[in-house]
Parts: C-alpha cells; sequence; structure tokens
C-alpha cells in the first residue's frame, strides 16, 4: 500500500506541475490534469486508510480532504449531465461530515493531556475544518444559483485543485 502511495503522489505532483504550467484548455493541459487527478484520487485513497490504521486521525481528515477538493474540482469543469445534482449534494454532505468530524478532532487534541491527538496539534484540525467548511458553503451557493459559469467556475477549479497538489506536497 505505501508504495501506491508514493508512485501516485510522485505522479500527482509531476502531472499537478505540467497542467499548472501548460496553456489551460489544451491537450496537455487535460491530458496532464486526468493524470494528476486518477493519481491524487489514488494517492489521498490510499493515504487516508493507512492512516486510518495507524491511527492518525488528522491525516485521515487531510486525504478525505484531499479526495474530495480533487473530486468536486473535476465535476466543476465536466459538463454537467442531466441528474448530476445529486453528485454535488453528496459531495457537499460529505464536507460537512468532514469538517465536523475534523473540528471534533481539534477539541480532542485541545482536551487531552499532551495537548495532540496522535502527534499532531490541535491547530490542523481546526485549519482543515475552516477550508473544508468554506468548500462546503461555496458547494452550497452552487447549489441554490443552480450551477456557476466563467470566472467563477475556473476560480472554484483552480483552488480546489492547487489546494489539494498542496496538501500533496
Amino acid at each position: 500500500m505505501i508504495l501506491l502511495h508514493i508512485i501516485g503522489g510522485l505522479v500527482g505532483l509531476t502531472s499537478g506541475a505540467v497542467a499548472l504550467s501548460a496553456r489551460k484548455g489544451a491537450k496537455l493541459h487535460r491530458k496532464s490534469g486526468m493524470i494528476f487527478v486518477y493519481a491524487m484520487l489514488v494517492l489521498s485513497a490510499s493515504g487516508a486508510l493507512m492512516a486510518a490504521l495507524k491511527p492518525e486521525r488528522i491525516s485521515v481528515i487531510a486525504g478525505m480532504l484531499t479526495f474530495y477538493l480533487v473530486t468536486t474540482a473535476l465535476l466543476t469543469v465536466r459538463r454537467p449531465v442531466q441528474g448530476s445534482r445529486w453528485m454535488d449534494i453528496s459531495a457537499m454532505w460529505f464536507a460537512l461530515m468532514i469538517g465536523i468530524l475534523s473540528i471534533t478532532f481539534g477539541l480532542q487534541a485541545l482536551s487531552s493531556p499532551t495537548g495532540e491527538i496522535d502527534g499532531f496539534p490541535p491547530a490542523l484540525g481546526f485549519i482543515f475544518s475552516t477550508v473544508i467548511l468554506l468548500a462546503a458553503l461555496g458547494d452550497a451557493r452552487m447549489l441554490l444559483a443552480q450551477g456557476i459559469q466563467g470566472a467563477q467556475r475556473i476560480a472554484r477549479h483552480l483552488w480546489r485543485m492547487c489546494f489539494a497538489l498542496f496538501i500533496a506536497a
């Protein structure tokens, strides 16, 4: 599992760098972007699973957050198909669940005798929860507006992919 995680990380970092430097919308950007998506999904899922087995609860949150960000960033640039709204609603609820869990872990770290949870400070739980809950708020705004277009759509795609790349790095 660790080898799969490492390979996913190497491929994700490399393809992410290529996608960021390629002309947006060009074939190279789309191809390297899809490689990035697959690599990041492997990286984040394997990382969350390994962290759950240790246990490292904050690392589980990081893996689930990365998986969510990459998935929703991809859904943002894909053309919506009839009946696909359920995916956006499910993603928003997933983000809310992760956000609440992250706050819980941060509070557990604050109240522990060592001031940590699984070796991590409480600040990480609160930082991740802030990012996750802001992303869920963006999901809710998008759902209420019945979708987004233009610069808002590109900004949503870009910040989610770049934050996922930041977590991987």
